[in-house]
């Protein structure tokens, strides 16, 4: 999404102006730096856009929650949606 490498991210999803970030224990342990490269994805983006953070380890854990949460989240208002996801 950018043209910055060090400022990719995981996930985009544009129509629900939405960046999803997967993670990991040792990448993201920083608060600090995490809260400060949201800024900068927003300062990028737009300040309506949001970050969504899920952790790696529950992801692994449980997909089907993630999925669960996803589907909830990014496709209730629609039903065609739901039946193409994964």
């Amino acid at each position: 999404i950018f043209a910055d490498k060090r400022a990719a991210v995981d996930f985009v999803l544009p129509d629900h102006k939405t960046v999803i970030e997967i993670d990991g224990e040792l990448y993201h342990a920083d608060k600090t730096k995490q809260c400060l490269r949201d800024d900068s994805i927003r300062h990028r983006l737009g300040s309506e856009w949001k970050v969504l953070h899920i952790p790696a380890e529950a992801l692994v854990k449980n997909p089907k929650v993630f999925r669960h949460a996803i589907l909830k989240r990014f496709c209730s208002d629609s039903p065609s949606a739901k039946n193409n996801v994964g």
